[in-house]
C-alpha cells in the first residue's frame, strides 16, 4: 500500500506497546491448513448461555441474532 500511495503516512495498528498479535507465540501456531480444518468441521464449538449471548448481542455490538 505504501508503494501504491507514497504521498500517505501508513500507522500500524494497532500502535506500540499494544497488541503484538504478530509476535504472540500462541497465534503464530495457526495455519492455513488448521483454520480450513476448523471451518470445514466447525470444530471446536464454542457452547455460550443463551442468556450471556444475548446481552453479548446489545444494541452496539452488531453481531447476529
Amino acid at each position: 500500500m505504501e508503494m501504491a500511495c507514497p504521498d500517505k503516512t501508513f500507522i500500524s495498528a494497532p500502535g506500540e506497546g499494544g497488541c503484538a498479535c504478530s509476535e504472540c507465540p500462541h497465534m503464530k501456531l495457526n495455519t492455513m491448513e488448521k483454520l480450513y480444518l476448523c471451518m470445514r468441521d466447525r470444530k471446536p464449538e464454542i457452547i455460550l448461555d443463551e442468556q450471556l449471548r444475548l446481552r453479548a448481542c446489545g444494541p452496539s455490538s452488531g453481531c447476529w441474532r
